[in-house]
């Protein structure tokens, strides 16, 4: 996931494997990802795999990243 020599087609689905195994020790690995992979579809899909682990454990800290994620992201497709 936060190899930066294989495309986002070889990285995207570790951000799954974290949030599916409920592994909390990824946690940190996918928030830093969020906050400054140069690759929108990797901060996307961090964003998304944050989001399903938020829904099951409701944690401040994914939340708050979350949050301050949409406040930076400078894609247009995300607006707050």
């Amino acid at each position: 996931m936060k190899d930066k020599s294989r495309g986002p087609l070889d990285r995207w689905p570790c951000c799954y494997v974290i949030d599916r195994s409920g592994c909390d020790k990824g946690i940190p690995d996918l928030i830093e990802l969020l906050a400054h992979d140069d690759q929108e579809v990797m901060r996307a899909v961090a964003a998304e795999a944050l989001g399903e682990v938020y829904l099951k454990t409701r944690s401040t800290v994914i939340h708050d990243a979350l949050i301050q994620a949409a406040r930076t992201e400078k894609s247009n497709a995300c607006s707050m």
